[in-house]
């Protein structure tokens, strides 16, 4: 039987990772008029999105969709999560980022005189938290693959864990028009099985890679 208990070593180092997550999130969350105190503040949009994303939290594809509210730098979004493999609403998920090239201008009159960059880069933090879901089917696998004589056999179909991630990266948006937004972005989190069974081979808190995707449309005033 595999035991993953925390030790030392270990915990410093998700320690660290935690206190840099914070910062970079408390960073990205300054407001504009302390970043910029000449800059006229911008007017807040409304917007919606739908999204992929994955990481190595043996949870698979997560689907997202969300509201979100921009002043043209600064984007704050929340919605729900949508596990891949069985598509049932597994969870939470908000973001914050900051586009740090080519921001969008808001305080002009309306749309029409919006003018569009194609591409914006942006930083971004996000926290997330799925409840009670099953595993991947390459996690599933890889766990079988692991598995050796004499240890308690595990239903891994059924078994389901909660886990909590946060992490932050990098992305880029591209413009297809003044309204609708693609987005692809790129970056490192942590993950924590709330319920870690200890018969589990894989880890019970890592740090981890994580890639998305997402399509998102902002209501601009007329």
């Amino acid at each position: 039987m595999k035991t993953n208990k925390f030790n030392p070593r270990f915990n410093n180092f998700f320690g660290k990772v935690i206190i840099l997550q914070s910062l970079i999130f408390i960073l990205l969350t300054l407001p504009s008029s302390v970043i910029s105190q000449n800059n006229k503040k911008s007017p807040f949009r409304l917007g919606a999105g739908v999204g992929a994303h994955v990481s190595g939290n043996a949870h698979g594809g997560v689907y997202d969709i969300y509201g979100s509210l921009t002043n043209g730098k600064s984007v704050f979004s929340i919605g729900a999560c949508i596990q891949n493999r069985s598509n049932p609403i597994c969870g939470g998920k908000a973001s914050f980022s900051y586009v740090i090239t080519n921001p969008d201008n808001y305080s002009k009159v309306g749309i029409n005189d919006l003018e569009v960059d194609k591409l914006q880069l942006y930083l971004f933090s996000f926290c997330q938290y799925i409840h009670k879901s099953g595993l991947s089917s390459s996690a599933i696998q890889r766990e079988k693959n692991l598995e050796v004589a004499n240890e308690p056999v595990i239903d891994l179909n059924s078994l389901k864990l909660s886990t909590i991630e946060a992490g932050a990266g990098l992305g880029l948006n591209y413009k297809i028009n003044k309204k609708l937004v693609w987005s692809n972005y790129i970056g490192i989190s942590t993950f924590y099985h709330l319920n870690y069974n200890d018969n589990f081979h894989s880890n019970e808190i890592a740090p981890v890679l994580i890639v998305g995707t997402s399509f998102g449309i902002n209501f601009y005033k007329k």
